[in-house]
Protein backbone atom coordinates (compact mmCIF):
# COMPACT_ATOMS: atom_id res chain seq x y z
CA UNK A 1 0.00 0.00 0.00
CA UNK A 2 3.04 2.53 0.80
CA UNK A 3 4.76 1.63 -2.29
CA UNK A 4 1.75 1.95 -4.46
CA UNK A 5 1.21 5.45 -2.97
CA UNK A 6 4.59 6.58 -3.37
CA UNK A 7 4.37 5.60 -6.94
CA UNK A 8 1.23 7.59 -7.62
CA UNK A 9 3.11 10.67 -5.83
CA UNK A 10 5.92 10.71 -8.39
CA UNK A 11 3.91 10.18 -11.26
CA UNK A 12 1.79 12.76 -10.22
CA UNK A 13 4.94 15.43 -9.34
CA UNK A 14 6.37 14.16 -12.99
CA UNK A 15 2.99 14.97 -15.19
CA UNK A 16 3.13 18.80 -13.08
CA UNK A 17 6.15 19.37 -14.17
CA UNK A 18 5.88 18.34 -17.88
CA UNK A 19 2.18 19.97 -18.59
CA UNK A 20 2.53 23.32 -16.45
CA UNK A 21 5.25 26.11 -17.77
CA UNK A 22 6.45 28.52 -15.53
CA UNK A 23 6.03 32.26 -16.32
CA UNK A 24 9.14 33.94 -16.40
CA UNK A 25 9.22 37.21 -14.35
CA UNK A 26 8.50 40.27 -15.69
CA UNK A 27 11.42 43.03 -15.39
CA UNK A 28 9.07 46.13 -15.36
CA UNK A 29 12.04 48.79 -15.18
CA UNK A 30 13.00 47.26 -19.01
CA UNK A 31 9.39 48.14 -20.06
CA UNK A 32 9.49 51.33 -20.43
CA UNK A 33 10.01 52.79 -23.51
CA UNK A 34 11.63 55.93 -24.40
CA UNK A 35 10.24 59.00 -26.38
CA UNK A 36 10.64 58.22 -30.01
CA UNK A 37 11.19 61.56 -32.08
CA UNK A 38 7.67 61.41 -33.41
CA UNK A 39 5.70 61.37 -30.45
CA UNK A 40 5.14 58.95 -27.41
CA UNK A 41 3.34 54.66 -27.45
CA UNK A 42 1.70 53.62 -25.03
CA UNK A 43 1.99 51.03 -22.66
CA UNK A 44 -0.84 49.03 -21.20
CA UNK A 45 -2.70 50.33 -18.61
CA UNK A 46 -1.18 46.72 -16.25
CA UNK A 47 2.42 48.17 -17.10
CA UNK A 48 1.36 51.46 -16.25
CA UNK A 49 -0.05 50.31 -12.90
CA UNK A 50 3.23 48.66 -12.14
CA UNK A 51 5.58 51.26 -13.21
CA UNK A 52 3.15 53.14 -10.70
CA UNK A 53 4.13 50.49 -7.81
CA UNK A 54 7.85 51.16 -8.75
CA UNK A 55 9.27 54.57 -10.30
CA UNK A 56 7.19 56.92 -9.22
CA UNK A 57 6.15 55.53 -5.80
CA UNK A 58 10.00 54.91 -5.12
CA UNK A 59 10.37 58.64 -6.17
CA UNK A 60 7.54 59.90 -3.90
CA UNK A 61 9.19 58.27 -1.18
CA UNK A 62 12.32 60.21 -1.79
CA UNK A 63 10.44 63.07 -2.47
CA UNK A 64 11.33 63.81 -5.85
CA UNK A 65 7.81 63.69 -6.92
CA UNK A 66 3.87 64.20 -5.90
CA UNK A 67 0.45 62.98 -6.68
CA UNK A 68 0.85 64.78 -10.12
CA UNK A 69 3.44 62.32 -11.27
CA UNK A 70 2.28 60.06 -13.79
CA UNK A 71 4.04 57.80 -16.47
CA UNK A 72 4.59 58.77 -19.74
CA UNK A 73 2.10 55.04 -20.77
CA UNK A 74 -0.79 56.96 -19.51
CA UNK A 75 -0.29 59.26 -22.50
CA UNK A 76 -1.63 58.51 -26.31
CA UNK A 77 0.13 61.84 -28.25
CA UNK A 78 -1.55 63.30 -30.77
CA UNK A 79 -0.82 66.27 -32.95
CA UNK A 80 1.27 69.00 -32.42
CA UNK A 81 -0.45 72.16 -31.54
CA UNK A 82 2.24 74.29 -31.02
CA UNK A 83 6.23 74.68 -30.47
CA UNK A 84 8.05 77.43 -29.23
CA UNK A 85 11.70 77.67 -27.89
CA UNK A 86 10.89 75.24 -24.94
CA UNK A 87 9.40 72.23 -27.41
CA UNK A 88 6.37 71.35 -28.54
CA UNK A 89 2.93 71.09 -27.01
CA UNK A 90 0.86 68.53 -28.15
CA UNK A 91 -2.98 67.34 -28.37
CA UNK A 92 -3.02 64.27 -26.23
CA UNK A 93 -5.53 61.41 -24.51
CA UNK A 94 -4.18 60.60 -20.86
CA UNK A 95 -5.19 57.68 -18.99
CA UNK A 96 -6.64 57.98 -15.29
CA UNK A 97 -5.20 61.28 -14.01
CA UNK A 98 -5.65 62.43 -10.89
CA UNK A 99 -9.48 62.87 -10.35
CA UNK A 100 -10.37 62.27 -13.39
CA UNK A 101 -10.40 58.44 -13.96
CA UNK A 102 -11.06 56.93 -17.94
CA UNK A 103 -10.08 58.97 -21.17
CA UNK A 104 -9.51 62.91 -20.85
CA UNK A 105 -8.27 64.97 -23.57
CA UNK A 106 -5.34 67.12 -22.40
CA UNK A 107 -2.74 69.69 -23.71
CA UNK A 108 0.67 68.25 -23.63
CA UNK A 109 3.96 70.52 -23.51
CA UNK A 110 6.82 68.70 -23.52
CA UNK A 111 10.44 70.02 -23.06
CA UNK A 112 12.48 69.94 -25.92
CA UNK A 113 15.74 67.61 -26.22
CA UNK A 114 19.06 68.68 -24.52
CA UNK A 115 17.47 71.49 -22.45
CA UNK A 116 19.50 73.70 -20.32
CA UNK A 117 19.87 73.50 -17.05
CA UNK A 118 18.04 76.84 -16.62
CA UNK A 119 15.54 75.83 -18.82
CA UNK A 120 14.98 72.89 -17.06
CA UNK A 121 14.55 75.27 -13.82
CA UNK A 122 11.95 77.14 -15.64
CA UNK A 123 10.00 74.79 -17.04
CA UNK A 124 9.66 72.54 -13.43
CA UNK A 125 8.90 76.03 -11.55
CA UNK A 126 6.03 76.12 -13.95
CA UNK A 127 4.76 73.29 -13.09
CA UNK A 128 5.44 73.67 -9.13
CA UNK A 129 3.18 77.13 -9.72
CA UNK A 130 0.45 75.43 -11.47
CA UNK A 131 0.03 72.81 -8.81
CA UNK A 132 0.04 76.35 -6.11
CA UNK A 133 -2.55 77.42 -8.02
CA UNK A 134 -4.72 74.56 -7.61
CA UNK A 135 -8.11 74.41 -9.57
CA UNK A 136 -10.64 77.32 -10.36
CA UNK A 137 -13.00 77.65 -13.35
CA UNK A 138 -11.02 80.70 -14.67
CA UNK A 139 -7.67 79.49 -14.75
CA UNK A 140 -5.89 76.47 -16.97
CA UNK A 141 -5.52 73.86 -14.59
CA UNK A 142 -2.75 71.53 -14.17
CA UNK A 143 -3.76 67.81 -14.62
CA UNK A 144 -0.24 65.81 -14.60
CA UNK A 145 2.90 65.73 -14.98
CA UNK A 146 6.02 63.70 -16.23
CA UNK A 147 9.33 64.74 -14.34
CA UNK A 148 11.20 62.13 -13.27
CA UNK A 149 12.55 60.59 -16.48
CA UNK A 150 12.98 62.85 -19.78
CA UNK A 151 11.23 63.92 -21.50
CA UNK A 152 9.68 66.64 -19.18
CA UNK A 153 6.25 66.75 -19.56
CA UNK A 154 3.41 69.05 -18.36
CA UNK A 155 -0.39 68.04 -18.24
CA UNK A 156 -3.00 70.61 -18.73
CA UNK A 157 -6.12 71.14 -19.24
CA UNK A 158 -6.91 71.46 -23.00
CA UNK A 159 -8.91 74.57 -24.13
CA UNK A 160 -9.29 73.98 -28.05
CA UNK A 161 -11.20 77.00 -28.88
CA UNK A 162 -8.10 79.45 -29.30
CA UNK A 163 -7.31 82.69 -27.14
CA UNK A 164 -8.91 85.66 -26.43
CA UNK A 165 -7.15 88.07 -28.53
CA UNK A 166 -7.94 86.04 -31.70
CA UNK A 167 -11.46 85.99 -30.62
CA UNK A 168 -11.80 89.66 -30.24
CA UNK A 169 -10.24 89.99 -33.27
CA UNK A 170 -12.82 88.30 -35.22
CA UNK A 171 -15.15 90.03 -33.27
CA UNK A 172 -13.64 93.39 -34.80
CA UNK A 173 -14.03 91.49 -38.42
CA UNK A 174 -17.84 90.52 -38.07
CA UNK A 175 -18.42 94.09 -36.94
CA UNK A 176 -16.42 95.61 -40.01
CA UNK A 177 -18.55 93.01 -42.22
CA UNK A 178 -21.60 94.57 -40.46
CA UNK A 179 -20.50 97.82 -41.32
CA UNK A 180 -20.13 97.36 -44.58
CA UNK A 181 -23.43 95.89 -45.39
CA UNK A 182 -25.14 98.83 -43.48
CA UNK A 183 -22.88 101.26 -45.89
CA UNK A 184 -23.24 99.27 -48.97
CA UNK A 185 -19.84 98.12 -49.15
CA UNK A 186 -18.57 101.28 -48.31
CA UNK A 187 -15.86 100.98 -45.18
CA UNK A 188 -13.17 103.26 -43.19
CA UNK A 189 -9.60 102.21 -45.14
CA UNK A 190 -8.34 102.13 -41.88
CA UNK A 191 -10.44 99.07 -40.45
CA UNK A 192 -9.84 96.84 -43.34
CA UNK A 193 -10.22 93.44 -41.65
CA UNK A 194 -7.10 92.01 -40.49
CA UNK A 195 -6.55 89.44 -43.03
CA UNK A 196 -5.46 92.44 -45.45
CA UNK A 197 -3.81 94.77 -42.82
CA UNK A 198 -3.66 97.48 -44.02
CA UNK A 199 -2.55 100.78 -41.96
CA UNK A 200 -5.27 102.28 -39.92
CA UNK A 201 -5.98 105.85 -40.76
CA UNK A 202 -6.65 109.20 -38.46
CA UNK A 203 -5.70 109.32 -35.24
CA UNK A 204 -3.25 106.09 -35.64
CA UNK A 205 -1.88 106.70 -39.66
CA UNK A 206 1.62 107.99 -38.47
CA UNK A 207 2.79 105.08 -36.53
CA UNK A 208 6.44 106.11 -35.81
CA UNK A 209 8.62 103.11 -34.52
CA UNK A 210 12.22 102.93 -35.12
CA UNK A 211 13.54 99.78 -37.47
CA UNK A 212 14.09 97.98 -34.50
CA UNK A 213 10.89 98.31 -32.21
CA UNK A 214 8.54 95.61 -33.93
CA UNK A 215 9.16 92.44 -34.76
CA UNK A 216 7.29 89.35 -34.85
CA UNK A 217 6.83 88.40 -31.44
CA UNK A 218 6.70 92.19 -30.81
CA UNK A 219 4.48 91.45 -27.50
CA UNK A 220 7.88 91.07 -25.58
CA UNK A 221 10.94 92.60 -25.14
CA UNK A 222 14.41 91.38 -23.24
CA UNK A 223 14.62 92.83 -19.51
CA UNK A 224 17.21 95.05 -19.13
CA UNK A 225 15.93 96.12 -23.14
CA UNK A 226 17.35 94.38 -25.72
CA UNK A 227 15.90 95.85 -28.89
CA UNK A 228 16.57 93.05 -30.85
CA UNK A 229 15.93 90.27 -28.80
CA UNK A 230 11.74 90.41 -28.95
CA UNK A 231 10.72 86.66 -28.17
CA UNK A 232 8.50 84.99 -25.65
CA UNK A 233 10.46 83.58 -22.13
CA UNK A 234 11.31 79.98 -22.78
CA UNK A 235 8.27 78.29 -20.96
CA UNK A 236 6.05 80.13 -23.07
CA UNK A 237 2.42 78.01 -23.22
CA UNK A 238 2.46 77.98 -27.39
CA UNK A 239 -0.89 76.40 -27.48
CA UNK A 240 -2.22 79.74 -26.14
CA UNK A 241 -1.28 81.11 -29.47
CA UNK A 242 -2.48 78.50 -32.04
CA UNK A 243 -4.72 80.89 -34.30
CA UNK A 244 -1.40 82.81 -34.71
CA UNK A 245 1.55 80.78 -35.04
CA UNK A 246 0.16 76.79 -35.82
CA UNK A 247 0.84 74.72 -38.95
CA UNK A 248 -2.43 74.67 -41.28
CA UNK A 249 -2.90 71.04 -40.07
CA UNK A 250 -3.27 72.01 -36.90
CA UNK A 251 -5.71 74.76 -37.50
CA UNK A 252 -8.22 72.36 -37.78
CA UNK A 253 -8.26 71.80 -33.81
CA UNK A 254 -9.58 74.88 -33.24
CA UNK A 255 -13.60 74.82 -33.24
CA UNK A 256 -15.10 78.13 -34.51
CA UNK A 257 -17.36 79.71 -32.06
CA UNK A 258 -20.17 82.03 -32.41
CA UNK A 259 -18.61 85.43 -32.92
CA UNK A 260 -20.97 87.74 -31.18
CA UNK A 261 -21.67 91.71 -31.37
CA UNK A 262 -22.48 92.30 -27.68
CA UNK A 263 -21.40 94.30 -24.81
CA UNK A 264 -22.57 92.37 -22.01
CA UNK A 265 -20.43 89.23 -24.14
CA UNK A 266 -17.51 91.84 -22.99
CA UNK A 267 -18.57 92.63 -19.63
CA UNK A 268 -18.61 88.98 -18.74
CA UNK A 269 -14.98 88.10 -20.09
CA UNK A 270 -14.23 91.03 -18.10
CA UNK A 271 -15.19 89.54 -14.57
CA UNK A 272 -14.11 86.14 -15.51
CA UNK A 273 -10.63 86.94 -15.87
CA UNK A 274 -10.82 89.34 -12.68
CA UNK A 275 -12.07 86.33 -10.66
CA UNK A 276 -9.41 84.30 -12.02
CA UNK A 277 -7.02 87.02 -11.25
CA UNK A 278 -8.58 87.21 -7.71
CA UNK A 279 -8.08 83.59 -7.60
CA UNK A 280 -4.09 84.31 -8.11
CA UNK A 281 -4.16 86.85 -5.76
CA UNK A 282 -5.04 84.79 -2.69
CA UNK A 283 -2.84 82.42 -3.27
CA UNK A 284 -0.37 85.09 -3.42
CA UNK A 285 0.82 84.17 -6.82
CA UNK A 286 2.08 86.90 -9.13
CA UNK A 287 1.17 86.07 -13.19
CA UNK A 288 3.47 88.38 -14.49
CA UNK A 289 2.10 87.91 -18.01
CA UNK A 290 -1.40 88.53 -18.04
CA UNK A 291 -2.46 89.87 -21.10
CA UNK A 292 -5.26 88.65 -24.20
CA UNK A 293 -3.46 86.20 -25.76
CA UNK A 294 -2.61 84.29 -22.70
CA UNK A 295 -6.42 83.93 -21.88
CA UNK A 296 -7.72 80.98 -23.17
CA UNK A 297 -11.59 80.31 -24.96
CA UNK A 298 -13.39 77.12 -23.93
CA UNK A 299 -16.92 76.12 -26.12
CA UNK A 300 -18.98 77.57 -23.57
CA UNK A 301 -17.16 80.62 -23.62
CA UNK A 302 -15.46 80.07 -20.22
CA UNK A 303 -11.98 82.18 -20.35
CA UNK A 304 -9.38 80.74 -18.20
CA UNK A 305 -5.65 82.32 -17.46
CA UNK A 306 -2.95 80.25 -19.11
CA UNK A 307 1.37 80.81 -19.49
CA UNK A 308 2.82 80.58 -15.70
CA UNK A 309 6.11 80.70 -17.02
CA UNK A 310 6.87 83.93 -15.52
CA UNK A 311 4.65 83.62 -12.71
CA UNK A 312 6.18 83.66 -8.85
CA UNK A 313 4.94 83.59 -5.37
CA UNK A 314 4.57 87.12 -3.59
CA UNK A 315 6.65 90.10 -4.49
CA UNK A 316 9.27 89.58 -7.12
CA UNK A 317 12.08 91.29 -7.77
CA UNK A 318 13.36 90.36 -11.10
CA UNK A 319 16.58 89.36 -10.66
CA UNK A 320 17.80 87.34 -13.83
CA UNK A 321 17.59 88.63 -17.66
CA UNK A 322 14.27 87.62 -18.67
CA UNK A 323 12.09 88.19 -22.20
CA UNK A 324 9.09 90.21 -20.50
CA UNK A 325 5.92 92.01 -22.40
CA UNK A 326 6.66 95.26 -22.43
CA UNK A 327 3.68 96.77 -23.51
CA UNK A 328 1.95 94.99 -20.49
CA UNK A 329 4.16 96.38 -17.91
CA UNK A 330 3.92 98.48 -15.17
CA UNK A 331 6.09 101.63 -14.51
CA UNK A 332 7.68 99.86 -10.71
CA UNK A 333 8.01 96.59 -13.48
CA UNK A 334 9.98 98.15 -16.34
CA UNK A 335 11.95 100.45 -14.15
CA UNK A 336 12.92 98.38 -11.25
CA UNK A 337 12.07 94.86 -12.34
CA UNK A 338 9.67 94.79 -9.30
CA UNK A 339 6.23 92.71 -9.82
CA UNK A 340 3.11 91.91 -7.14
CA UNK A 341 0.11 91.54 -7.46
CA UNK A 342 -0.38 95.02 -8.05
CA UNK A 343 1.79 95.04 -11.28
CA UNK A 344 -0.93 92.22 -12.70
CA UNK A 345 -3.48 94.78 -11.66
CA UNK A 346 -2.28 97.56 -13.90
CA UNK A 347 -1.46 94.42 -16.93
CA UNK A 348 -5.70 93.39 -16.36
CA UNK A 349 -6.29 97.04 -17.17
CA UNK A 350 -4.08 96.61 -20.28
CA UNK A 351 -6.44 94.14 -20.81
CA UNK A 352 -9.46 95.73 -20.75
CA UNK A 353 -7.94 97.84 -23.04
CA UNK A 354 -7.98 95.01 -25.62
CA UNK A 355 -11.26 93.77 -24.74
CA UNK A 356 -12.51 97.34 -25.67
CA UNK A 357 -10.53 97.90 -29.09
CA UNK A 358 -11.19 94.37 -29.88
CA UNK A 359 -7.73 93.30 -29.80
CA UNK A 360 -5.62 96.28 -30.56
CA UNK A 361 -1.76 96.47 -30.33
CA UNK A 362 -0.81 98.86 -26.90
CA UNK A 363 0.79 102.05 -27.42
CA UNK A 364 0.93 101.72 -31.37
CA UNK A 365 3.02 104.76 -32.05
CA UNK A 366 4.89 104.49 -29.18
CA UNK A 367 8.55 103.18 -29.68
CA UNK A 368 9.34 100.21 -27.12
CA UNK A 369 12.35 102.50 -25.89
CA UNK A 370 10.16 105.32 -24.95
CA UNK A 371 7.39 103.50 -22.93
CA UNK A 372 8.44 104.39 -19.71
CA UNK A 373 9.41 108.09 -20.12
CA UNK A 374 5.92 108.42 -21.77
CA UNK A 375 3.92 106.83 -18.77
CA UNK A 376 6.14 108.60 -16.27
CA UNK A 377 4.76 111.56 -17.84
CA UNK A 378 1.75 110.37 -16.82
CA UNK A 379 0.67 109.47 -19.93
CA UNK A 380 -1.64 106.12 -20.26
CA UNK A 381 -3.49 104.47 -23.37
CA UNK A 382 -6.67 106.48 -24.56
CA UNK A 383 -10.14 105.06 -23.35
CA UNK A 384 -11.63 102.95 -26.41
CA UNK A 385 -15.03 104.13 -27.29
CA UNK A 386 -16.53 101.41 -26.28
CA UNK A 387 -15.54 101.97 -22.80
CA UNK A 388 -17.92 103.56 -21.10
CA UNK A 389 -16.67 106.48 -18.73
CA UNK A 390 -16.94 104.49 -15.47
CA UNK A 391 -14.81 101.70 -17.12
CA UNK A 392 -11.91 104.10 -17.88
CA UNK A 393 -11.61 105.68 -14.44
CA UNK A 394 -11.31 102.13 -13.27
CA UNK A 395 -8.50 101.49 -15.62
CA UNK A 396 -6.93 104.54 -14.86
CA UNK A 397 -6.88 103.34 -11.28
CA UNK A 398 -5.25 100.65 -12.05
CA UNK A 399 -2.48 102.13 -14.04
CA UNK A 400 -1.63 104.77 -10.63
CA UNK A 401 1.61 105.21 -10.95
CA UNK A 402 2.14 104.35 -7.03
CA UNK A 403 1.25 100.24 -7.08
CA UNK A 404 -0.40 100.60 -3.04
CA UNK A 405 -3.12 103.25 -4.84
CA UNK A 406 -4.19 100.95 -7.03
CA UNK A 407 -7.46 98.58 -6.20
CA UNK A 408 -7.12 95.40 -5.63
CA UNK A 409 -8.14 92.14 -8.02
CA UNK A 410 -10.89 91.18 -5.06
CA UNK A 411 -12.29 94.97 -5.39
CA UNK A 412 -12.32 94.84 -9.02
CA UNK A 413 -14.23 92.23 -8.99
CA UNK A 414 -16.95 93.83 -6.84
CA UNK A 415 -17.04 96.79 -9.29
CA UNK A 416 -17.57 95.22 -12.17
CA UNK A 417 -20.67 93.28 -11.19
CA UNK A 418 -22.87 93.37 -13.79
CA UNK A 419 -25.72 94.77 -11.58
CA UNK A 420 -23.42 97.64 -11.07
CA UNK A 421 -23.36 99.43 -14.47
CA UNK A 422 -22.61 99.02 -18.06
CA UNK A 423 -19.16 98.74 -18.63
CA UNK A 424 -18.65 98.52 -22.34
CA UNK A 425 -21.43 100.35 -24.53
CA UNK A 426 -23.45 99.16 -27.56
CA UNK A 427 -21.67 98.30 -30.71
CA UNK A 428 -24.08 100.35 -32.44
CA UNK A 429 -23.00 103.77 -30.51
CA UNK A 430 -19.91 103.37 -32.88
CA UNK A 431 -20.13 106.27 -35.33
CA UNK A 432 -19.28 105.25 -38.78
CA UNK A 433 -16.05 107.26 -38.76
CA UNK A 434 -14.70 105.57 -35.52
CA UNK A 435 -11.39 103.82 -36.24
CA UNK A 436 -10.21 100.86 -34.22
CA UNK A 437 -6.83 100.98 -32.60
CA UNK A 438 -4.30 98.78 -34.91
CA UNK A 439 -3.50 95.20 -33.85
CA UNK A 440 -0.34 93.89 -34.19
CA UNK A 441 -0.09 92.61 -37.64
CA UNK A 442 -1.36 96.18 -38.99
CA UNK A 443 1.67 97.92 -36.98
CA UNK A 444 3.87 95.17 -38.82
CA UNK A 445 3.05 95.80 -42.32
CA UNK A 446 3.18 99.67 -41.34
CA UNK A 447 6.58 99.44 -40.29
CA UNK A 448 7.25 97.07 -43.34
CA UNK A 449 5.88 99.70 -45.80
CA UNK A 450 7.76 102.74 -44.41
CA UNK A 451 11.05 100.72 -44.66
CA UNK A 452 10.22 99.78 -48.08
CA UNK A 453 9.32 103.84 -49.25
CA UNK A 454 12.82 104.78 -46.89
CA UNK A 455 14.52 102.20 -49.43
CA UNK A 456 13.05 103.57 -52.81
Amino acid sequence: MVIALLIVVCVGNYVYKHTCKVKPSTNWRSIYRNTPPNGINQISMEENLLYMDKDILDAQEKGKADIFEVPHSCLVIGEEIGKGAFGRVFKATAHNLLRLPGTTTVAVKQLKKRPTTDEVEEFLGEIQTMKDVGRHENVVALLGCCTIKEPLMMIMEYVGHGDLLQYLRNVRKKHLDTFRIQTNGLIPMGEIPVANSQPPRGRYLELKHSASTISSDASYIKQPETPSTLRPSVTETMYTMLTQNSSDSSQTTLETLDYVLDNKELHNFALQIARGMRHLEEKGITHRDLAARNILIDARKTLKISDFGLSRAGIYVNTKTKKLPLRWLSIEAIRDNLYSSSSDVWAFAVVLWEIGTLGGFPYPTVNNHEILEYLSQGKRLDRPEICSEILYQLMLKCWHENPESRPTFAEIVKQLQPQNQKIYVDFNSLGPDYVFPPTREQVLESRINEQDNTKH
